[in-house]
């Protein structure tokens, strides 16, 4: 792609969405049926608004599932940006954080879990996990 063209493709209009909730299962499920509706208002089509719940649902159920009991006092935060071409998730949290294999693979299917990455990897164009840490000791998955 020419640079020009990715620049423009960066700076355009964007909407976006950003929820903040508590660390709990039945709180980041409700999150995510409002980032569903919401981008049904934005006019994303059936299976892409499929799609994106179900990354979404992968990504916090993760963020909840790995966080510590402290962690676990702070909040996850969802966020989502439209564009005329693209859409972009965020999910952060407050776990310890891990290291994002080199590939992503479909576990056995005998295995309780491990489908998580390999689905977000699947249903996106792009995936990214970024680890900070924070004065305070805590990270943050981006």
């Amino acid at each position: 792609m020419n640079a020009n063209v990715f620049n423009a493709a960066r700076y355009e209009e964007r909407t976006t969405l950003r929820i903040v909730t508590v660390c709990e299962f039945s709180a980041v499920r409700a999150a995510i049926l409002a980032v569903r509706n919401w981008l049904k208002e934005q006019g994303v089509s059936l299976v892409d608004l499929d799609a994106w719940e179900l990354v979404l649902v992968e990504a916090a159920n993760n963020a909840v599932k790995h966080a510590e009991p402290a962690a676990r006092q702070l909040p996850v935060t969802i966020e989502i940006s439209c564009g005329e071409q693209d859409l972009e998730a965020r999910v952060t949290d407050h776990t310890r954080g891990f290291n994002w294999p080199d590939q992503v693979v479909l576990p056995d299917e005998e295995s309780e879990s491990g489908r998580g990455l390999y689905l977000m990897q699947s249903l996106t164009d792009h995936v990214a996990y970024l680890l900070a840490v924070y004065p305070a000791g805590c990270r943050r998955q981006v």
